[in-house]
């Protein structure tokens, strides 16, 4: 058994858990974004992250992406100023993503835009020191992950740049921030808490009504005698 003062100790923590818990609860969830550096050299792939969209059998979108890139310094110059800089999508489908992951590092620049879903050319123009590109998802089978890649083909990178990609599921409303295989985990905790929260109180009302009579007796369980 536990000595009695770390007993009263766990008693008093119990409830703050409990508090701790309802506040993260009623704080709005943060959107799913990811966020980096571009590279600097002027062959590369880069991972950014993956993101499970729901699907829609009527072949509408499902799901959008912003991606943002934007200059680290004020300047002028266009970028790249040669070659090709590729932000890629790729499905889990065998033809998409399971097919060049492997040979990742081996394949071409024209093996990775064959293979890919979709395909964006990023650049920025003269004058502009940010730009955004907007992207639609649709599938109409069943959820997938999608994984999304920047590669460089040859790149003149003048400048240092940034890129921030903010995905979401459209027909989710206030779920929409979460990949497919987060929605309803939300309620999950909820219930969860909530019975954690009961049952934090009944343990206490249990082991201060023992503490009533014998003081002494903290150390036993409250349920069991």
């Amino acid at each position: 058994m536990c000595p009695a003062h770390r007993h009263g100790k766990l008693l008093a923590f119990t409830p703050a858990v409990s508090v701790a818990s309802f506040v993260c609860l009623i704080v709005p969830a943060s959107a799913t974004v990811f966020a980096g550096d571009v590279p600097t050299k002027s062959f590369f792939s880069h991972f950014i992250g993956k993101f499970c969209y729901d699907f829609d059998p009527s072949n509408r979108n499902v799901g959008e992406l912003k991606l943002t890139m934007s200059r680290v310094e004020k300047s002028n110059g266009k970028y790249p100023a040669s070659g090709k800089l590729i932000f890629l999508l790729f499905d889990d489908e065998g033809k998409h993503w399971k097919k060049v992951r492997d040979s990742w590092q081996e394949s071409t620049c024209e093996d990775k835009e064959s293979s890919a879903s979709d395909t964006v050319m990023l650049s920025l123009p003269e004058g502009k020191q940010e730009m955004e590109f907007q992207i639609g998802v649709r599938q109409g089978l069943r959820p997938r992950f999608w994984y999304f890649m920047l590669a460089s083909c040859g790149v003149e990178l003048p400048e240092p740049l940034k890129y921030r990609l903010h995905t979401q599921n459209s027909n989710w409303d206030w779920q929409r921030e979460f990949s497919f295989d987060h929605i309803g985990l939300y309620m999950t905790f909820k219930c969860v808490f909530f019975v954690s929260a009961v049952l934090a109180a009944l343990t206490l009302k249990a082991s201060y009504r023992q503490t009533e009579t014998a003081p002494i007796r903290l150390i036993e369980h409250p349920y069991m005698k």
